[in-house]
This record gives C-alpha cells, sequence and structure tokens, in this order.
C-alpha cells in the first residue's frame, strides 16, 4: 500500500491517541453527555469514519478504489470528545477496505482502558464491541430506545 506507507511515514506522530486528554477530560465530558442525552452517562465522545476522495492515483489503483462510491479514496476514522477535541485519528487504509477494518487497527482503545466504564458512540457500520454504543435497529423499537437513537 505505497499511499497509505506514504502517510503514514509524513504524518504518523500527529496521529498519537491523546490518553493524557482523555484522562483529564474524561470524566467532565461524561457529564455534558448526561446532562444533554440524560441516558448516556458513559460516553465522553463519538467515533466515526470518512472515506476522503483522492486523485487516481497512476500506481495502486486498485488499492485506492472504493466501489461503493465509485471513486478512488483513503479512509480515516477520528475519535472526537463531546467538547469538539480531535483525540484519535487512524486509518490511511485502501479505499476497499471496511469499518471494521479500521476498529481492528486502531488503537485508541487500548489506551481508554485505563478508564473503565469509558464508552464511545458509533454508527451501525461498526462492529459490536462492548465499549461502543450503537443505536437501536429495527422498525419496531420501544419508545426508549426510539429516544436513544
Amino acid at each position: 500500500m505505497a499511499i497509505a506507507g506514504i502517510l503514514h511515514t509524513t504524518i504518523a506522530y500527529k496521529m498519537q491517541f491523546g490518553k493524557n486528554m482523555i484522562a483529564a477530560l474524561g470524566e467532565q465530558c461524561a457529564l455534558r453527555v448526561d446532562e444533554q442525552a440524560g441516558c448516556l452517562a458513559s460516553c465522553i465522545g463519538f467515533v466515526d469514519g470518512t472515506a476522503r476522495p483522492i486523485y487516481r492515483p497512476t500506481q495502486h489503483q486498485r488499492q485506492a478504489y472504493n466501489g461503493h462510491k465509485r471513486v478512488h479514496v483513503i479512509k480515516f476514522q477520528m475519535a472526537v470528545l463531546v467538547n469538539g477535541l480531535i483525540v484519535s485519528v487512524a486509518g490511511q487504509l485502501r479505499g476497499a477496505a471496511t469499518m471494521s477494518r479500521l476498529v481492528a487497527k486502531w488503537t485508541g482503545r487500548a489506551h481508554t482502558k485505563e478508564l473503565p466504564g469509558v464508552r464511545q458512540f458509533d454508527d451501525r457500520a461498526y462492529p459490536v464491541k462492548r465499549w461502543l454504543l450503537r443505536p437501536y435497529k429495527g422498525n419496531t423499537l420501544s419508545r426508549e430506545q426510539v429516544e436513544f437513537n
């Protein structure tokens, strides 16, 4: 993966997980989420991925092509605290990679293990994990589940 390798060697030092930031702001963020939502007392932030379009590379085109978006992309995943601070950027995966591969590659979760009970909110593209909160799926949801979503 030539494109991802170049990006990683150039800016990898900027993509280290902010575990000190999480430790300092985690409780404050969880309180803010609980005030706003009322049901997410252990949630300190949000995780989501994005596929950023790039120009068609002259080499390694298949690695960067995303059939779903029908464009050449590089995928990234970010973890953002409630106050808007980005604490983790992971990725540089080829366009055909799935979000579950991003989660498997993501090292940010290893640092939050020091904070018991901390969870992050994500969307349905991610695999089921204890530390990820997901919206409920299906058409027959209870009133509490609809409000949560």
